[in-house]
């Protein structure tokens, strides 16, 4: 993941990673670019990082699925384990 985000810096994909150039130049470019930014940033623990592949995961199921209506995203830290959250409008 890590690899994907940090070619997307040079604007192309490394490596068989499943995420075309396109896909990282869309919007959901944006959430990479933000995520990259927190990794340089915060010392992510392992429960976090393993939070965020699954966002990653259920953000690519919704893109799959054709789910345009995403009206929320996140992970959260409650009692020390992360949780990860997806909300449409569709419930």
């Amino acid at each position: 993941m890590i690899q994907a985000i940090k070619g997307m810096k040079a604007r192309k994909a490394t490596g068989y990673d499943r995420v075309s150039l396109e896909k990282l130049r869309d919007e959901r470019g944006t959430v990479v670019s933000l995520v990259y930014h927190l990794i340089k940033v915060v010392d992510l623990s392992n429960g976090l990082i393993s939070a965020l592949q699954s966002l990653i995961k259920r953000f690519q199921c919704l893109d799959q699925n054709n789910v345009t209506d995403l009206t929320s995203a996140g992970v959260s830290d409650r009692d020390g384990t992360f949780t990860v959250a997806i909300q449409s409008t569709r419930g």
